[in-house]
């Protein structure tokens, strides 16, 4: 689609912003490979043959030159109890000198355009800079622990071993019975996702490595290995937290390179130096309405909502939101607000199990209260690259 007359000089000289078709995904590639030069060349063949088949790519066109571009892959997630699409937007990239122009702004609204029309009830990204993605209302909602494993017994009575094509069943209804138990929101775990994981993984000279008591599954990790060995999300049964860090250790104990660690949730953290908490995943609703039928209460309320959306016009209005045991409803109102709240505000409600003081300061003792009925969606466990 081409836009009407922009500030942006660039813009006014016939720049297109378009979802490109499946058979064009591929002229993002050198976009990719130029801004993104830290992934190696089997990642990105990884990527390119097995996500952007089916995912949603909008870009900035100057005719045949890809200027610009935000890639928006599928997901399935836990949303509470129900299971939710959604798109993770990832390979958010301008060329440098394109860049400051207006191009991404245009991209991303575009996008969100897309996604609301597809009456998804979120969707969510991994800032670079997440200054960048405030100004869109998104908000930063996934913190992750991250360590370096310190030299540690390797004794353990617990076996693992690579994971093949046979495993990803038992894989799956493992990780979606232990994950279930701890988090809100997650991404639902079938066999197709652990067959895209082994490729990616294995992609990074590593793999999914499965973990056993006996012949049964206690636990799982990824791992990718270059200069360091980066583990990704070890999952175990709580009974085996103080002596999954041994089962790492065994599996690289002929290894002299630094053991990394990132979501250390089923870890015991005294087996870790240098551990850090670093903002991951920024989350924003979308769908406005489709979103608000997946919140619960512990008690049934009302509130009077003015919301204001600066990129979606169907979210802005006034709105009663009526918040039920088991589910919820949203239609216009006349009547007086409450509270009149962006967005993203909304989101960080939904999302935080406390109301942020910046928010908190403008509502009444009344509001808050009932806010404070309204089960969040919170904790989260999302650690997928793209």
């Amino acid at each position: 689609m081409m836009f009407k007359k922009l500030k942006q000089k660039k813009l006014e000289e016939g720049i297109q912003i378009q979802s490109l078709s499946y058979k064009e995904h591929e002229v993002t590639r050198p976009l990719w490979e130029k801004t993104f030069d830290e992934d190696s060349k089997e990642f990105v063949d990884f990527y390119y043959k097995n996500k952007v088949e089916n995912n949603s790519i909008w870009v900035a066109k100057d005719g045949e030159i890809v200027l610009s571009m935000a890639q928006l892959n599928p997901y399935q997630i836990h949303l509470g109890p129900s299971i939710v699409p959604t798109h993770y937007i990832v390979g958010v990239a301008t060329q440098e000198e394109y860049r400051r122009q207006g191009l991404m702004r245009k991209i991303l609204e575009s996008a969100l355009h897309q996604m609301h029309e597809n009456k998804e009830p979120f969707t969510y990204l991994m800032p670079a800079k997440e200054e960048y993605y405030t100004g869109f209302d998104f908000v930063t909602v996934y913190y992750q622990n991250s360590g370096t494993m310190l030299e540690i017994s390797a004794d353990t009575q617990l076996t693992f071993k690579s994971a093949v094509e046979d495993d990803f069943r038992s894989l799956a209804i493992f990780s979606e019975a232990v994950l279930s138990e701890k988090y809100c929101v997650f991404v639902n775990r079938e066999e197709s996702y652990y067959q895209t994981i082994k490729k990616q993984f294995e992609a990074e000279h590593g793999e999914i490595v499965c973990v056993f008591d006996l012949n049964v599954l206690v636990g799982y990790f990824f791992y990718g290995e270059y200069d360091e060995i980066n583990v990704i999300e070890p999952v175990c049964l709580d009974k085996y937290k103080d002596e999954f860090a041994h089962v790492i250790a065994k599996k690289f104990k002929e290894s002299e390179k630094e053991i990394n660690v990132t979501a250390l949730d089923f870890l015991n953290e005294d087996d870790f130096k240098n551990i850090v908490t670093k903002p991951v995943t920024m989350t924003r609703i979308v769908s406005l309405a489709m979103f608000v039928r997946y919140l619960k209460a512990s008690e049934p309320i009302e509130l009077m909502i003015e919301m204001v959306d600066e990129f979606i016009e169907a979210n802005n209005g006034v709105f009663s939101l009526c918040i039920g045991l088991e589910n919820a409803d949203i239609v216009a109102s006349s009547k007086e607000p409450e509270m009149i709240l962006s967005i993203g505000e909304f989101t960080a409600i939904c999302f935080f199990d406390d109301i942020p003081k910046a928010i908190a300061e403008k509502l009444s003792e009344y509001t808050i209260d009932k806010i404070k009925m309204v089960k969040k969606f919170n904790p989260m466990f999302l650690n997928e690259m793209v």
